[in-house]
């Protein structure tokens, strides 16, 4: 799965409807409970839980969405890691109550903070320090991502190739003229037609 497809993933869900975050959010929760997850449905799955999984908090608790998440974390490479980091801030915010859950996510941002990816220490650090800020910080700074542009930039290269093809395919104009001085074009072939040319009268008769 390119990174491609995972990003046009993501901004469908973002801009869908709720029932249809409701369904991707309890889908690929699903899916990450397999031991076999591909990277990039993990990236998906931290992405989508982090942002909508309290669409699914009723059937599946906080907790449970941040123990299945985890279960990834110690065999993804560092930049899926900074994901998953962002949706454990986001599960937890919304169960700022659970000692056990703050536990378990203080745990593992407090072992980031001395990391040598200076990506995943910053971010563990701002993260921890937003949550202790209290509910009104940590509500407001990790609030749902807003929608992307409706037309995005994949599909805008993917439009431009499409006309750049039918261009390719399109058989040139073909325009006669049987007017003295006027300009008249065969395929890719443009003369300017003399006042002492015969005039094509056969289109005429």
């Amino acid at each position: 799965v390119s990174d491609d497809i995972w990003f046009r993933v993501i901004q469908i869900v973002t801009n869908a409807d709720t029932a249809l975050k409701r369904y991707a959010s309890s889908t690929v929760l699903e899916a990450l409970e397999s031991p076999a997850a591909h990277e990039n449905a993990v990236k998906i799955g931290g992405y989508i839980i982090g942002e909508f999984g309290f669409l699914i908090d009723d059937e599946t608790p906080p907790e449970r969405q941040f123990e299945v998440l985890h279960t990834k974390f110690a065999t993804v490479t560092n930049t899926t890691r900074a994901i998953l980091l962002n949706a454990f801030a986001k599960i937890l915010k919304r169960d700022l109550n659970n000692r056990r859950l703050q536990q378990a996510v203080f745990k593992l941002f407090d072992k980031f903070t001395d990391s040598m990816d200076t990506e995943l220490q910053q971010r563990a650090c701002e993260l921890k320090a937003l949550v202790q800020a209290g509910p009104g910080v940590v509500n407001f700074t990790l609030s749902t991502l807003p929608e992307f542009e409706r037309q995005s930039s994949l599909l805008k290269l993917i439009e431009e190739r499409q006309r750049a093809t039918e261009d390719r395919h399109r058989p040139d104009d073909h325009v006669d003229s049987t007017l003295p001085g006027e300009e008249w074009r065969v395929g890719a072939s443009v003369r300017r037609q003399s006042a002492f040319d015969k005039p094509d009268v056969s289109s005429s008769l």
